[in-house]
């Protein structure tokens, strides 16, 4: 909640993530964010109950505990990369649970995500592509 601004109960299906949060908060107290942040986008509007726009950026998963696998959002659209696999896309409007791979019917989709990902890789301050190990995640033997 946020008296005066954000109703009780509000929904939104703008695609956020947490990164986005000091950017956010940067913007409603109207202070700026260090560089480091670059990654981070203001949804401040989303939360003064404007519609959703455009992301600033596609978005980017990482699923790294050994394997570098990626995937890429954007609007409905989501490229799942995984190594030493064929790419695969899903409509996320349509199929919400990413059961149906659809890459097949959309060649040029997965060709221009495709695209969007390499650029975002290769702009990246941060090396998206080596193999990391999350330590927290990995589980405990017994």
């Amino acid at each position: 909640r946020w008296p005066g601004v954000v109703s009780r109960g509000s929904e939104s299906d703008a695609l956020l993530d947490l990164v986005d949060i000091p950017a956010t908060l940067a913007d409603v107290v109207g202070s700026e964010i260090p560089e480091a942040f670059e990654d981070s986008f203001s949804f401040a509007h989303v939360l003064q109950g404007k519609p959703p726009q455009e992301p600033a950026r596609p978005f980017v998963i990482h699923n790294c505990p050994h394997t570098g696998d990626f995937a890429i959002q954007q609007g409905p659209w989501k490229l799942v990369l995984i190594k030493e696999k064929a790419p695969e896309l899903y409509n996320l409007e349509q199929d919400r649970a990413e059961t149906k791979n659809v890459a097949a019917k959309h060649g040029e989709i997965v060709k221009k995500l495709q695209r969007l990902f390499d650029t975002c890789r290769a702009r990246s301050t941060r090396d998206l592509v080596a193999d990391q190990t999350n330590v927290s995640f990995i589980p405990k033997s017994n």
